[in-house]
């Protein structure tokens, strides 16, 4: 027996994660050097995905594209640690895509994971596209960003390094 306004509930939560998803999709804004299609970690389209059916490359090549994310990330902290914010942006630009990907996966075995590097890779781009962001907070978000990827990809079977060196 369904109770009296259980449906309008479901629906209602409905509506909010997809307004949710619509959110973090928007939130990564105008593009900022970042590349369109396949990935900003110098992938040809044809990596990314397979056959026209969509599907996706091997295990093995998306734990590749994962080990290029995080060295994009660990690139970005450093420079962030060494205070060029210039090439922590373009690291962070460069490892972008990467990251949404990344994310995707994730969710498809543990979704608070894929939440997580989400949210955390929205911290650091509110401090790249704020000028007054201090080196340091970037440099903080870097470093709660890195344990997010690991944690969202060590979900998708392919483990990431604990450190950057």
């Amino acid at each position: 027996m369904i109770r009296r306004g259980a449906g309008r509930r479901a629906g209602a939560l409905g509506a909010l994660l997809v307004a949710i998803a619509v959110q973090v999709t928007a939130g990564c804004g105008g593009g900022g050097g970042r590349a369109k299609g396949p990935s900003a970690i110098g992938e040809s389209s044809s990596s990314v995905k397979g056959a026209s059916d969509g599907s996706t490359t091997s295990p093995a090549g998306a734990g590749g594209r994962q080990a290029s994310v995080h060295t994009g990330i660990c690139a970005a902290d450093a420079a962030a640690t060494g205070g060029d914010t210039a090439a922590a942006r373009r690291a962070f630009e460069d490892a972008h895509q990467g990251l949404h990907e990344v994310a995707d996966a994730a969710s498809k075995t543990d979704r608070a994971a894929s939440a997580r590097l989400l949210e955390a890779k929205e911290k650091v781009e509110a401090d790249l596209a704020s000028s007054s962001t201090a080196t340091a907070t970037l440099r903080s978000d870097l470093d709660a960003l890195l344990p997010a990827l690991r944690a969202a990809a060590a979900a998708t079977g392919h483990p990431m390094p604990d450190s950057c060196g």
